[in-house]
């Protein structure tokens, strides 16, 4: 079998990385702000976990904005109560928050298949946007939470717009490795046919749902 290449193997990290160098030229010639890329590469990185589980399991959910918000409110809250202007320890005990969560979550939901799954995802968002925007007294409904801050990495300052784009590109760009790692992995290997049919995984060694749901966690993680 023939061995691809560094090259070929990593190739959508390297037009990555050149997308994400000519991201801020591309901004000031269309007048807009260096956050807007910022803001491109969070829901890029939201986008890459979807790809994970429509692209690569067939699992087609219309609740993944609910793990990107429970994400973000855990780490907003997380830094208000207990590490105030601090970034680091939030994101990541907001990680395990949502994987905790996503974990209990698919145990139940990941019983169901096709267009049933999709209908609780639906389902699940709802009930999520409902709680967010009616607890008021911990979410902050429509106003959101005030107070928030990007911290720093030692005297390298998060508040400087340059500076937080280059942090972030870096996450998408960890996170973009780590994904194509994980689905050419012995574990992602049978993505593809838990994509085309769902009854071609059980041919497998992991069996639909033990591939299925740390897929999922991944994905909402």
């Amino acid at each position: 079998m023939k061995t691809a290449s560094f090259s070929e193997k990593y190739r959508p990290l390297l037009f990555a990385s050149l997308a994400l160098i000519a991201l801020p030229f591309v901004l000031r010639l269309l007048g807009l702000s260096l956050n807007t890329g910022t803001m491109v590469l969070t829901f890029a990185i939201a986008t890459m976990g979807l790809n994970l589980c429509v692209g690569y399991t067939g699992l087609v959910s219309f609740g993944h904005g609910t793990w990107f918000g429970i994400g973000a409110y855990a780490a907003g809250l997380i830094q208000l109560h207990w590490f105030g202007g601090e970034i680091w320890l939030p994101l990541l005990l907001s990680m395990a928050v949502v994987a905790v969560a996503s974990a209990i979550v698919g145990i139940i939901i990941l019983r169901r298949r096709g267009v049933y799954f999709s209908l609780l995802t639906l389902a699940f968002a709802a009930l999520t946007y409902t709680v967010a925007f009616r607890w008021s007294e911990v979410t902050g409904g429509e106003d959101g939470l005030g107070g928030l801050k990007r911290g720093s990495i030692g005297s390298f300052s998060l508040d400087n717009a340059l500076a937080y784009y280059i942090t972030v590109a870096l996450i998408a760009l960890g996170v973009l490795y780590v994904l194509l790692r994980l689905v050419r992995s012995p574990f992602g290997r049978p993505g593809s046919p838990a994509r085309c049919s769902r009854f071609r995984p059980t041919w497998f060694p992991p069996k639909r749902f033990r591939y299925r749901f740390p897929a999922s966690c991944w994905r909402w993680s």
